[in-house]
C-alpha cells in the first residue's frame, strides 16, 4: 500500500514560485552566456517541477523549449542559428506563462480561495484547479507515480 500525506497547496506553491522564479533566473543567466545545454538541464528541472504540482502551461512551455533546443547543434550553420531565436521566442513564452501562473497561485494563497478567471487557470491547468476546488484545500501527494490528486 502506497504511503500518502497531505500537504495544502497553499504550503507547497510557496516553495514552487520561489524554486521556479530562481529557475527561471538560472535559464536567463544560461541563456545571456549562450549555454544550451545548461538550459536544457535546467528546462528539464521546471518542466518535472511543474509537473509534479500541475501546472500544466509552464510544463508545456518547458517542454516546447527543449524541442527547440534540439534543433540546436552548437555550430554556427543556418539552422543553430535560427534554433537560437526559436530558443529565445521559447524562453520568452515559458517566462510570460510562468507570471500567469505566478499571479494565480500568490492570489491563491493570499485570499485562500481558487482565483477563477479563465485566462489565468489555464496556466495552472484546468485539472489542477478544479481538483483543487473539489478538494477546498486538502491535496494528497502520492510518492510512486508523483501525481498529485484531490483527496
Amino acid at each position: 500500500m502506497t504511503r500518502t500525506r497531505r500537504i495544502s497547496p497553499r504550503k507547497w506553491s510557496i516553495p514552487y514560485l520561489a524554486v521556479a522564479a530562481s529557475t527561471l533566473s538560472d535559464m536567463k543567466r544560461a541563456l545571456d552566456n549562450k549555454d544550451i545545454p545548461e538550459l536544457s538541464l535546467l528546462a528539464i528541472s521546471l518542466q518535472d517541477t511543474s509537473n509534479a504540482v500541475g501546472v500544466a502551461e509552464v510544463r508545456k512551455s518547458c517542454a516546447r523549449l527543449r524541442e527547440v533546443i534540439r534543433v540546436w547543434d552548437g555550430t554556427e550553420s543556418k539552422a543553430a542559428v535560427g534554433a537560437i531565436d526559436g530558443i529565445i521566442a521559447a524562453h520568452g513564452r515559458l517566462r510570460s506563462d510562468f507570471a500567469i501562473a505566478q499571479s494565480w497561485l500568490t492570489r491563491y494563497v493570499e485570499t485562500g480561495k481558487v482565483p477563477d478567471d479563465g485566462v489565468s487557470a489555464r496556466s495552472v491547468g484546468d485539472r489542477w484547479r478544479r481538483s483543487l476546488a473539489k478538494a477546498r484545500g486538502a491535496w494528497m501527494l502520492t510518492a510512486p507515480g508523483n501525481g498529485v490528486q484531490a483527496s
